[in-house]
């Protein structure tokens, strides 16, 4: 044809020196790396979601704390006359522990009436929120409820700020991929 050189349509000369055991077949090599990048990809999103499932662990641990240290303090106190406030304080804190011990399990039913809580941002703000009512509800109380109003109030500060970077979307996007995967590999399994 006009423009293509000649020597695409010459059959290799018998004499040269190319072994041909040492050319590499690049589509193996290809689909090696793809498998290797898969493999590695795979792997770095089990150690994102691994990471993402322990802060959901620690903030379900959390909130249960605070729930029992809100219930401790106010069966001790409750001779000495707690006033309305603070009966009511302990109530909500209560309340809103089970919120949270609801949405870090992801209860989409749950979700669907408090969306506020869909949002890291917002959950972050919410958790900082319980962590301050339950600051007031507990002002005087011991040891164990000022560590677990500390607690809640990393937590809440830790899911503003991933909030904030958008961490959410990456949660997703790794959870796809692996669910992507899996249906992928079970569909060669059987």
């Amino acid at each position: 044809m006009y423009g293509e050189p000649s020597w695409i349509h010459e059959p290799p000369l018998a004499n040269s020196n190319v072994n041909l055991e040492e050319v590499p077949i690049t589509t193996i090599d290809a689909e090696n790396d793809q498998r290797e990048f898969r493999r590695t990809s795979t792997s770095i999103s089990n150690k994102v979601l691994g990471f993402f499932n322990i802060i959901s662990s620690i903030t379900i641990i959390v909130a249960v704390a605070v729930i029992a240290s809100d219930i401790t303090f106010t069966s001790q106190n409750w001779n000495l006359k707690m006033s309305v406030k603070e009966i009511s304080l302990n109530f909500y804190s209560i309340i809103f522990c089970v919120m949270i011990f609801c949405a870090e399990l992801d209860w989409k039913q749950f979700l669907h009436f408090f969306g506020f809580l869909d949002s890291w941002t917002a959950k972050g703000l919410f958790y900082v929120f319980v962590a301050v009512l339950t600051r007031e509800a507990t002002l005087d109380g011991n040891i164990l409820c000022q560590i677990t109003n500390f607690a809640m109030l990393g937590v809440g500060v830790l899911y503003f700020l991933m909030g904030i970077a958008c961490l959410k979307t990456v949660k997703e996007t790794r959870q796809r991929r692996m669910n992507t995967s899996h249906t992928n590999t079970s569909d060669l399994v059987a």
